[in-house]
């Protein structure tokens, strides 16, 4: 539906539609701030998004018979009926571990058991999969569970997402029925507030309350609210919804000034630095919110020239569903740009490995891309990630639109890129 949004009328309704959202949005500020504001416990300890030590520890604690709550089993048995959906399982025999060793199977963030239910739960917030991770759990539960135990993998994430094709890794379609997505924002937030409603305990009850509410925050749930009432009022008439496609059109290119506002900076900065050479090449940031949404935009850059045959190690920034920067031994071609799909023997790359670069994971990532050293996010000063992606429930660098607040974020990467390369770089 093509919109002429220039035209008064459509200019005027937009307006209204800003104006009404704006006191939606500041009448929902209000009604936050009368409830205590964004005080919270685990916000307040940057505990949010650690999914050992806040998430997969919250939830044990709540299921466990034993847990410090004292009262046995009942949160367990709301926890297997409402997020597990599970009705015959047999508590008497529950046993509940965390951070479960299984071997060559790796480290399993919660293992329920029970006569005749075997359960792995894989908690996931900003983790990547790791290899074969399911597929490796999947064969755990058959190689370990008994005759009369049914098995099952549930995959908990903040909204529902899948695992990655390489954490399903062999597993085929049949198999991969055995693996059941729950959400943070539907499954778990329900079960919370049916542990408050079941025993009221103000000890048990505050910690839970401050815990519902943290999940409330990091799956955007109070957002969601305001964009419900803001559809209200695109619905009420054609006109508004002409008006609101002309918004989101708009919406669209502020963010890809503000990208390319972002890269500009960048780019300037970084020819102030004595570790990182010449720009070699600039893929896809220009046009980068009319890609689809697999693209791959990023900025290479020279880092070092080895000894090895035009061999060199560049630095890439990659603008994915986050920023981060990662680590690539590449051949030059004859045009001084890059060939990516030049194989490098692995010998050779070890050599490379050990010869330019000293502790390199103990900051970065090990890739499982051939030719990538390694990679790391790059944060801001409030010490979150950059998320230029465009789904209003990721994006947060709307920010960026206050020059000044850009600058100082630009001096900050600059920092973190600079510190990050001398301390592996030989």
């Amino acid at each position: 539906m093509k919109v002429k949004c220039l035209s008064e009328g459509i200019k005027e309704i937009a307006e209204v539609i800003i104006s009404r959202t704006n006191q939606i949005i500041m009448e929902g500020e209000k009604r936050i701030c009368m409830e205590g504001g964004q005080f919270n416990l685990f916000s307040i300890l940057n505990a949010e998004r650690k999914e050992v030590s806040t998430h997969s520890a919250f939830i044990f604690e709540l299921i466990n018979p034993e847990g410090s709550h004292c009262q046995k089993d009942a949160y367990l048995k709301l926890f297997v009926e409402k997020v597990l959906g599970i009705y015959d399982f047999d508590y008497l025999t529950a046993s509940i571990y965390r951070e479960k060793f299984a071997g060559i199977y790796g480290r399993i963030d919660l293992l329920i058991v029970c006569s005749n239910y075997k359960i792995v739960l894989e908690v996931k917030i900003d983790a990547a999969d790791q290899d074969r991770q399911i597929q490796r759990y999947h064969e755990y539960l058959k190689k370990t569970k008994t005759k009369t135990q049914k098995h099952k993998i549930y995959y908990l994430t903040l909204n529902g997402s899948e695992p990655s094709l390489e954490s399903y890794g062999e597993l085929n379609d049949t198999e991969k029925e055995n693996i059941e997505l729950i959400s943070f924002e539907n499954k778990v937030y329900i079960w919370l507030i049916e542990c408050m409603n079941s025993k009221k305990i103000n000890r048990v009850n505050s910690a839970i309350n401050q815990y519902a509410d943290m999940i409330r925050k990091i799956t955007n749930s109070f957002d969601k609210e305001i964009n419900k009432e803001v559809k209200d009022i695109i619905l009420e008439s054609v006109e508004n919804y002409k008006a609101a496609l002309c918004i989101t059109s708009a919406v669209k290119e502020v963010r890809q000034s503000i990208l390319n506002n972002f890269i500009s900076k960048l780019k300037n900065k970084l020819k102030e630095s004595s570790l990182i050479k010449e720009l070699v090449e600039e893929e896809k940031i220009e046009n980068y919110y009319n890609l689809p949404k697999n693209r791959n935009a990023y900025l290479t850059y020279l880092l070092k020239e080895t000894n090895y045959d035009n061999i060199n190690i560049y630095l890439c920034i990659e603008i994915d569903w986050r920023l981060y920067f990662s680590l690539w031994v590449a051949k030059s071609d004859k045009d001084g740009g890059i060939n990516w799909d030049l194989n490098i023997t692995k010998d050779k790359y070890n050599h490379i490995l050990k010869e330019y670069t000293t502790d390199l994971y103990k900051s970065f990532t090990e890739s499982k891309v051939e030719s990538c050293l390694g990679w790391k996010y790059l944060y801001n000063k409030g010490q979150n990630t950059f998320n230029f992606y465009e789904e209003e429930s990721e994006y947060n660098v709307e920010y960026l639109v206050n020059e000044e607040l850009l600058d100082a974020e630009i001096e900050n990467i600059f920092v973190e890129l600079n510190d990050g390369i001398g301390t592996i770089l030989k």
